[in-house]
């Protein structure tokens, strides 16, 4: 029993001594003619190892050894009755010991301060310095080839298109730019550092996220068919080693930008908002499970240094974020200390009538001055909210209406005075579930403006 991890401590290193021990005195026991009692145990109970079926059943102990045609063998039967034990105690030393190994490792995850960024899960292997080698070589393969634990496979259960019909769901116009998902892509140099780099076509990912909207424009009636197609797309993908659940994540992401920027254009009173709100929901699903694929796999030092810009892209999204955090269970983090400096707000919120808002925000426990700058001490749905009536309040985009004729929100000058990215989206996600943008709370905000 060997470990790559160094595992300190008194008691491991004897549980170690006797391991080794045990292997010595197994070893100078051992017949050839033990495989055939094996071969017989394993016939009486195949609930057991097929290689090693060893057992503490006396019963069956005693009955392969007669059906092997050694029961008469008295040397013999006490041998093996003794290798087996043998076997078996080695077995609960090794159980033993990884559980000691797990143990100090989930202490040091523990006492180690938790990395701002995308998280892979560690995998330690406890074996012999000769089988890990081994085992690398294993992993190094099935990484080239996508098998084993890079298998990608895609599961999405198949929807009835005969059922479309019955919905009674009008065609909207659908009309949204991929600018905002390329130029995040651009923002974090995803597209220059790793898929120019090595070789990966980007302009195909964005040509199938072209092909899919017209898709859905034209099927906009048939939501099953849009889901199916959909499928059908990135389960093409599963084929690929590597590159093709990067390949769906991004197809995946592109769409939620996509789902985003449709369901602020195409207005609430539309009746395909829904529509578009129930597709994003079950794009996000889809996403979240390639996200997890993507944490569990076990990529090398230098493949996790290749993929930190794609990672960083991953980790600015809200998605992103939580799946990390549920995978980790990462507790919520204290904003590092920054320097005080003067409030120095977006031009469009320096007028009094803003700062009275503000300031009534603060009053009132929504948000405070930290460190420079405003805090929100809600929820980002409620800050959406807020947000959305400070802007209506302000008249910050008068003149500048939505298909239903209301005025359009400005979110870009709160998310520089928060700090916080994609308001909206929380906005979104809200409405994925409900008619009205009636976040918990939202009362408490619109006494703000009494």
């Amino acid at each position: 029993m060997s470990s790559k991890n160094n595992v300190p401590g008194k008691e491991f290193k004897e549980l170690q001594e006797k391991f080794n021990k045990l292997c010595n005195e197994q070893e100078a026991l051992f017949r050839p003619e033990f495989e055939k009692v094996f071969d017989a145990l394993f016939k009486l109970d195949t609930s057991l190892l097929k290689n090693y079926p060893c057992t503490n059943n006396k019963n069956n102990i005693n009955k392969a050894i007669e059906i092997a045609g050694f029961s008469n063998d008295t040397e013999f039967c006490e041998a093996f009755t003794q290798y087996n034990q043998i076997f078996i105690e080695g077995k609960e030393i090794q159980l033993k010991g990884i559980e000691m190994i797990a143990k100090e490792h989930s202490e040091k995850i523990k006492k180690e301060p938790i990395p701002n960024g995308w998280r892979f899960f560690n995998f330690s292997f406890i074996t012999s310095p000769q089988l890990h080698d081994i085992l690398n070589n294993i992993i190094e393969t099935d990484g080239k080839k996508g098998k084993g634990l890079f298998a990608n496979i895609t599961e999405i259960k198949s929807f009835d298109e005969s059922i479309d019909g019955l919905m009674d769901v009008e065609v909207y116009g659908i009309k949204c730019t991929m600018q905002p998902f390329v130029r995040d892509l651009e923002k974090f140099n995803v597209i220059d550092s790793l898929f120019k780099k090595h070789g990966f076509d980007f302009k195909r990912i964005l040509t199938i996220l072209k092909i899919i909207s017209d898709f859905i424009k034209e099927y906009s009636t048939e939501p099953n068919k849009v889901r199916n197609y959909i499928a059908g797309i990135i389960k093409d993908y599963d084929s690929i080693p590597i590159w093709g659940l990067f390949s769906q994540i991004l197809l995946f992401e592109g769409l939620c930008y996509w789902c985003s920027g449709v369901s602020e254009k195409i207005g609430q009173s539309n009746d395909g908002y829904n529509d578009v709100l129930e597709l994003w929901k079950w794009i996000e699903k889809l996403l979240t499970e390639k996200l997890i694929k993507f944490t569990y796999t076990p990529y090398g030092d230098n493949d996790k240094l290749i993929l930190k810009p794609f990672c960083d892209f991953l980790y600015d999204t809200e998605l992103g974020q939580c799946v990390q955090k549920t995978i980790f269970n990462t507790p919520e983090q204290l904003e590092p200390e920054q320097p005080k400096t003067d409030i120095k707000p977006p031009k469009e919120l320096t007028n009094p009538k803003a700062k009275e808002i503000l300031n009534k925000a603060i009053e009132a426990g929504f948000c405070e001055v930290q460190h420079g700058f405003y805090k929100w001490d809600k929820d980002k749905q409620l800050l959406a909210y807020f947000v959305e009536k400070v802007s209506l309040y302000l008249e910050l985009r008068k003149g500048r209406l939505d298909k239903d004729g209301k005025q359009t929100i400005s979110w870009k000058p709160f998310e520089q005075l928060f700090k916080e990215n994609k308001i909206q989206s929380a906005k979104a996600s809200f409405m994925k579930y409900n008619t009205k943008f009636t976040p918990p709370g939202y009362t408490d905000i619109d006494l703000l403006f009494n």
